[in-house]
Parts: C-alpha cells; structure tokens; sequence
C-alpha cells in the first residue's frame, strides 16, 4: 500500500505551485509539519495514516519542472495541470507500478505557505481509489529531528 500512496498521494508536492511558469519557485514556510491521509480503497476505508516532517530553509523552495520530476519518478505523468494562486488540479497516469495495473485519476488541492489539503481520485483498475491527505505546520522543527527519508 505504501508505494500506491507514494503514487498517488504523491506526498502532494505540486499541490501548493503557485502559477503556471515552470521557472517559478515553490515556497513552503519552514517549520514542523503533520501529514496525515484517509485511504478508501475500494469501497473500505483503511487506518488512517499519520506522519511528522521538518521542512527545512535550504529545502523548501523548489522550481515547478523539479517538483513534476519528483513526482513522476519515471511511473507517472502529470496532465491538465491548472493553478491559482491557492488551489490546484493535474490529472495523473502511472504505468509500470510493480502493482500490476496502471493507475489513472485526478488531484485536486486547496493551499497555503503552511497547509495543504489535497483530494485524489483514481481507479486501480477495477477498483476505486480515494485519497484525502492533510497538511498542517505544526510549529518549529524539534532539535536533532531525523525526517523518515534521512
């Protein structure tokens, strides 16, 4: 389920992209953050999932074109990318998944400079998919924290 939701849910990173200008920067504040997530997999909701992540100044600014490239991973294309200055909408498709079926939907997210809420809807080939991820800046980093991916 883990590599799904990495597919999916995608950690919501082109969510919070300000315009349309693959040069532009994307900035989050800095600070602790809590992400959690609601699956429903076909029709039952699963536990819902919670994590803690420190944003740090030197990496919370990223350029558009980066941000899809990190979300892509090779798997996943983004589509009918549109934004505002506070919601956001792409369609995705990701093939060759390891899962065995491909993956199509949409996202859809409302942010600011510290929150993010993003709504994934996708089928798994017969199956449907639901994905309702929350972002909140939670205050500053704890000392010594160690993100999941250090």
């Amino acid at each position: 389920m883990k590599k799904l939701v990495s597919l999916i849910g995608l950690s919501a990173a082109v969510s919070f992209v300000p315009n349309f200008s693959w040069a532009q920067s994307v900035t989050l504040e800095p600070g602790f953050y809590n992400y959690s997530h609601v699956i429903n997999f076909g029709g039952q909701d699963m536990p819902p999932e919670i994590y803690q992540y420190c944003v740090r100044p030197n990496e919370n600014s990223r350029e558009l074109h980066e941000l899809v490239e990190v979300m892509s991973r090779g798997e996943c294309e983004l589509s009918n990318i549109s934004m505002t200055r506070s919601t956001s909408r792409a369609d995705i498709s990701c093939t060759d998944t390891g899962l065995g079926l491909d993956i199509r939907g949409t996202f859809d997210a409302n942010f600011g400079a510290d929150f993010y809420d993003v709504d994934t809807a996708a089928a798994l080939g017969p199956l449907n998919l639901n994905i309702k991820s929350k972002v909140r800046r939670g205050g500053e980093c704890p000392v010594n924290w160690k993100n999941p991916d250090d």
